[in-house]
């Protein structure tokens, strides 16, 4: 995703479009902080185990 928004973003320079450019750019930022947080949560688990994660997921929500 995150190439295919860097390609929309190139491409849109080209063309001189730089309103689109910019949400391109604001979408490829959002798109990676997502990516961040994921693999957060995936280091946290190889970290404290798959049940303490959960666990602390349900404390979260209660």
């Amino acid at each position: 995703m995150l190439a295919l928004l860097a390609e929309g973003v190139v491409h849109c320079t080209k063309v001189m479009d730089f309103t689109t450019r910019h949400m391109f750019e604001d979408m490829a930022k959002d798109v990676d902080s997502h990516i961040d947080w994921i693999e957060m949560q995936m280091e946290t688990i190889k970290q404290v185990g798959l049940e303490n994660y959960l666990a602390e997921q349900i404390k979260k929500e209660s």
